[in-house]
Parts: C-alpha cells; structure tokens; sequence
C-alpha cells in the first residue's frame, strides 16, 4: 500500500477493510474514520472482535482473529485500540473501547490486528426492495447493472459487488493485496504496480548476469531482501 498511502479516498466512518493479503477474506484490519483509513491494535482483539468485522464485510461463516501482525504491518495510521465487542454489534465501531482518543493508541503497527473469514452460503443474493428485478442491490442499497458485479471495481461503493467472485481474470495477476493489474504491467521493472512493493515483479523472469543482486520488498532502494542471480535466475540467500 505504499503508492497508495498518499491518496486521497472517500471513505464512510466505520466502514471496514481488510489489506496486506492476497485473498479478499483475510487480512490486516483497516477502519474508517472521518475519512482516513486506519488500523486497529490487537491488544485486545479476539473472536468476538473478528467476527464482527467479518460479519461488516458480508460473510457469514466462521471468524478467525489474528494479532500482532500477522498478515502483514499497515501503512496507515493506527486509529483504535482496547476494544471490546460482544461479536453482536453491527460494526466495529459501535463497540465497547478503551477512554483512549481515536489516534492516540499508543502501539506499534507491530501489533496490527488481523481476521479471516469465511462463509457457509452465497454472500449476497439479487434483493428488490429498492431496485429494479433487473438490478443488483449492493448492501448500502445503491443500485448497479449486473454486469457490474465482480468486475473487480467498487460499483457499489462498498465493495458488496465484489464479494465472493473470483480473483482475478485470465489476462490479470492478482496482486499480495488482493487486486488485480493487467498482466502487461506485470514484469515491467515497475515495483509498484501492485500495492504490495516487487510482488508483480517476483515472478517473472528476466536476464541477469551470474553474481548479479538486487534489493526486493521493501519501499526503499537502500534496503530489502537479498536476492542474487545464478545461471539467469534469482534468489534469496539464507539467513
């Protein structure tokens, strides 16, 4: 998310998502406050916690909840800790939390929380309260075409559209972060394409001469994982 990390989106307060993972059920937990995206310290963060978000994000299956990290540190600022939920309420932040002010946690992305989720049925259904019996209703009642639905763009405005379709396209790789990028800008000596820094890159192959190395996941050029060439192909070195 580091190319992304500077932009400017709208985005509802409350509203949930989840980065830093290939697949759209799981990931590193982001909120939505007063239009910045931010992450969520796992200092108190379990299943009730888990389930919540992942009930938020549509699915209505098992939740699994993730400290410290584990799918991978947001870029983001760090906006809630010390939560408490009951795993009934209907967002995240409608529950029970720590005096601490929104912003001032006081962790480390370190501690980022984490879920994954999963459903036991279709996610969503065709719904005719609002819309048309030839729209799709998205979950925060807008109404689009269809053939809007999983064409990996947020139509809905809340993602709902793209819930439970594939990942990618044929003539699409699908990014760490869950994304798709058409595969001509993949092995573009672009390090950025996808949000996560080189992933587009790490598995194309390109000449390299015998001795050669190269610095790869990291945002800077200074610094990263080592990798070396050998006989036209690269690797990592043991640590």
């Amino acid at each position: 998310n580091y190319d992304e990390s500077y932009c400017t989106y709208t985005c509802q307060t409350g509203a949930v998502r989840l980065v830093a993972s290939k697949f759209k059920s799981q990931g590193t937990v982001e909120v939505c406050y007063e239009n910045i995206w931010g992450s969520v310290c796992s200092d108190s963060w379990d299943t009730n916690e888990a389930s919540v978000v992942c009930k938020q994000l549509g699915y209505n299956g098992t939740s699994v909840s993730y400290s410290n990290a584990y799918f991978g540190q947001s870029v983001s600022p760090i906006l809630l800790t010390g939560l408490s939920c009951t795993g009934n309420e209907t967002s995240l932040v409608s529950c029970l939390r720590s005096l601490t002010p929104i912003g001032y946690t006081g962790c480390a992305h370190s501690q980022d929380a984490g879920v994954s989720c999963s459903s036991i049925g279709p996610l969503y259904q065709y719904t005719v309260t609002g819309c048309t019996s030839t729209q799709y209703q998205c979950n925060n009642g807008k109404c689009i075409s269809p053939t809007l639905r999983c064409d990996h763009n947020n139509d809905c405005g809340d993602l709902s559209d793209e819930f439970g379709c594939a990942p990618c396209y044929h003539s699409q790789l699908q990014c760490s972060s869950g994304s798709c990028i058409d595969k001509g800008r993949a092995c573009d000596h672009s390090s950025y394409d996808c949000s996560y820094p080189n992933y587009d890159e790490s598995y194309c192959t390109y000449t390299c001469q015998t001795g050669a190395v190269r610095l790869v996941a990291s945002k800077f050029k200074s610094q990263g994982t080592v990798e070396v060439c050998y006989e036209n192909i690269w690797g990592s070195v043991c640590s």
